[in-house]
């Protein structure tokens, strides 16, 4: 995400961490930042000042898996999503 406010400011940004998320990586403008401490009700809120050209890079490695329902509702009794 490239952040773009017309002047520079300080305020937070903050960006959606599901609980299933394994290994999320986040950079402002290529420095890592520490999610696993900064994490509050699913949400992780990136605190500074900001200027135009600052940049977000998210990484999120998601490895497909499926999810069965449940057998005893039998309008979806042997579907599964991936």
């Amino acid at each position: 995400m490239k952040i773009n406010p017309a002047v520079e400011a300080e305020f937070g940004i903050a960006l959606r961490i599901p609980s299933w998320s394994q290994g999320i990586e986040i950079r402002v403008n290529g420095e890592a930042l520490n999610t696993a401490e900064n994490i509050e009700q699913g949400y992780l809120v990136i605190q500074r000042t900001w200027k135009a050209g600052d940049i977000i890079k998210v990484n999120d490695p998601m490895e497909a898996h499926r999810i069965y329902a449940h057998p005893n509702l039998r309008a979806d009794a042997q579907k599964v999503t991936i």
